[in-house]
């Protein structure tokens, strides 16, 4: 079977959908699938060619205008499938991409079987703001109109099925796999590295990025739980733009932290898992309204990624948070974003090595069921297979 994959996005251009693009066509030429993979004309874009896997740098502008050149390229790979990854903002500065609908139409109208993977729909359609309607709209429309001109839709969040649910016959879901790998590390080599950051006494919790919205609340709940005697060591991971980072310093210093926090700073993504591996506790926040709607997602790929190093983890939920985050069993969900929730959860788990074992347990299972790269590969085969006899009527 033939493929081609169309993303703008593709390593080393920094992004989420960059890293899905490359690991899922990646893993599904080796699953012996002919895989093409047609994405932008960028110096920063690795292109070297693998078995059965063939990158295609020739888009030099997504618009209007890339439009024959990517017809060209389809044309002449005569794939047996087209599957694009689909982000608003990764095909347009605006967010609303109205080329990509014409392009959808026209691998329609040429009887390719087509289909799209939708990372974002759009922005939510918030009453509250008036001056986003018309792009909300707009991004609705973009995506009603692909769905249409799609045989599959591929979503990862319920929430997307619920914007798109006339469609909910051509629509699966299908999680986001982590960008970050588990590599072999020896105990030496962890006790080494947790040597260089933290005191053996100490308890490493770890978050992803320096977002200071985030952190500012876990910076005062590392505050409160070491006024509690409570030895945390706060590390976080990655490498963020600078003023981010210059920001949480600056509350840091105010909390007299100094010697509570550890920045790695930019990693590659084995060292990010090294990291992660001697941890013993991952914390991830994300927004949410007072109607509960936000939380963490499975579409975070830090989130899957503290799956893959099967750590405890403890997030907050909202309407964006999947079906298999169970609480207790592989994830601790709490439902309110405030200091002393956040610190009592944490007091609660470290004094439960019991439940510790069991989330550890629970998130290698889930792992390895459901966001490895052979199982998210292994269902988009079967999207391929269920309809490889397909005719337009």
């Amino acid at each position: 079977m033939k493929l081609l994959l169309i993303s703008s996005h593709f390593p080393n251009i920094f992004g989420g959908v960059s890293d899905y693009s490359y690991l899922l066509s990646k893993t599904l030429s080796k699953e012996g699938l002919e895989v093409y993979v047609l994405t932008s004309y960028d110096d920063r874009v690795i292109n070297d060619t693998e078995d059965n896997l063939r990158v295609l740098t020739v888009v030099k502008r997504w618009s209007l205008m890339g439009i024959p050149k990517i017809i060209k390229e389809v044309k002449r790979i005569n794939p047996d499938w087209v599957l694009l990854q689909y982000v608003p903002y990764m095909y347009s500065y605006y967010g609303v991409p109205a080329y990509i609908v014409l392009l959808s139409f026209v691998l329609r109208i040429m009887r390719f079987k087509f289909i799209t993977t939708f990372h974002e729909i759009g922005m939510e359609l918030d009453l509250k703001k008036p001056k986003y309607w018309g792009i909300a709209v707009l991004q609705r429309l973009i995506a009603y109109a692909m769905c249409i001109a799609s045989d599959k839709v591929v979503i990862s969040s319920e929430p997307y099925r619920k914007t798109i649910e006339i469609f909910d016959k051509k629509v699966t879901k299908i999680p986001i796999g982590s960008n970050i790998l588990p590599v072999y590390i020896s105990d030496r080599d962890k006790r080494e590295l947790r040597r260089q950051i933290s005191s053996d006494q100490e308890i490493i919790i770890s978050t992803f990025g320096a977002n200071p919205r985030r952190n500012y609340l876990l910076l005062r709940v590392i505050k409160k739980l070491r006024e509690e005697k409570l030895p945390v060591k706060f590390l976080v991971i990655g490498g963020f733009p600078k003023d981010w980072i210059e920001a949480i310093k600056i509350e840091v210093k105010e909390l007299e932290l100094d010697d509570a926090i550890c920045f790695t700073g930019f990693l590659k993504s084995e060292d990010v898992y090294r990291y992660l591996s001697i941890s013993d506790l991952f914390v991830i926040l994300e927004g949410i309204n007072s109607k509960g709607r936000g939380g963490i997602s499975i579409k975070n790929t830090s989130l899957t990624a503290a799956f893959a190093a099967g750590l405890p983890i403890i997030g907050n939920r909202g309407h964006m948070t999947s079906d298999f985050l169970n609480n207790r069993e592989n994830i601790i969900l709490i439902d309110s974003l405030d200091e002393e929730t956040i610190c009592e959860e944490i007091k609660k788990l470290l004094a439960d090595p019991t439940l510790i074992e069991n989330l550890k347990i629970g998130a290698v299972r889930t792992f390895e069921t459901k966001l490895s790269w052979p199982i998210i590969a292994k269902r988009y085969i079967e999207l391929f297979s269920c309809e490889e006899q397909m005719e337009y009527k």
